[in-house]
């Protein structure tokens, strides 16, 4: 993984001196093989349907995972349902897209993910669905929380695997976003402001600490934003 190789990214390996720190806190999932493909899932497929669901629960193993991951979703709302009826996913996040009056801006609809507006303001359709109601959306805590921090780490594990590395996403029970167990670890930060994710780092590298090689990846579209970042 050469430093500064990767499109749309900037890497810095961290001093060992922050060696001794250990991620806190409870998951949400808590710890448990099988939680992080259901983060991945959630991630990947903020809009859902049921049978798509349920086939991924039992070809899975995880239908354990149902019935809390099930009180994460809502029914599609009725402002997301454009005047022929149908609603539509972002392209960039596959959240729903919600139409909006200003349709020189916005002809597709507006996107509500923030991390994907940054990268794409004037997002494009991804999938038309024909029944709402068949449908089901994450509630918006689970969109602030997870889809749209978890954008630019699903993005850089599908990058390293195109590229050949055989890493995982969110190893060591989601120690760190993507990499090789105890091998490379590599979180991704999206703060918008540098010394508080310096001053975060100072305090304690989290999950990083668990693995040889570690790495704070930085999305593009923080430095651009702020010419000063690293």
């Amino acid at each position: 993984l050469p430093e500064s190789s990767l499109d749309g990214w900037n890497y810095r390996d961290l001093d060992r001196k922050y060696g001794s720190g250990i991620r806190g806190g409870q998951r949400l999932f808590g710890a448990g093989m099988g939680a992080e493909a259901v983060r991945e899932r959630i991630v990947r497929n903020p809009v859902d349907n049921h049978r798509s669901l349920a086939e991924f629960f039992l070809e899975s193993g995880l239908t354990k995972f149902g019935d809390v991951y099930r009180t994460w979703l809502r029914p599609v709302p009725v402002s997301a349902i454009f005047p022929d009826g149908k609603s539509r996913t972002c392209e960039g996040c596959g959240s729903l897209l919600y139409p909006s009056r200003d349709i020189a801006r916005f002809p597709s609809g507006r996107c509500r993910v923030r991390g994907c507006i940054e990268e794409t303001p004037t997002p494009r359709a991804g999938r038309v669905i024909d029944d709402p109601t068949e449908w089901r959306t994450v509630s918006n805590d689970v969109l602030t929380s997870w889809v749209g921090p978890g954008l630019p780490e699903i993005r850089l594990f599908d990058e390293l695997q195109r590229r050949g590395l055989q890493v995982k996403l969110y190893p060591g029970q989601d120690a760190v976003d993507v990499g090789i167990t105890y091998e490379l670890g590599v979180d991704v930060k999206s703060y918008f402001c540098p010394m508080t994710l310096a001053e975060r780092l100072s305090r304690s590298i989290g999950g990083l600490a668990q693995f040889d090689r570690r790495i704070i990846a930085i999305p593009d579209v923080r430095t651009r934003s702020h010419r000063g970042y690293l």
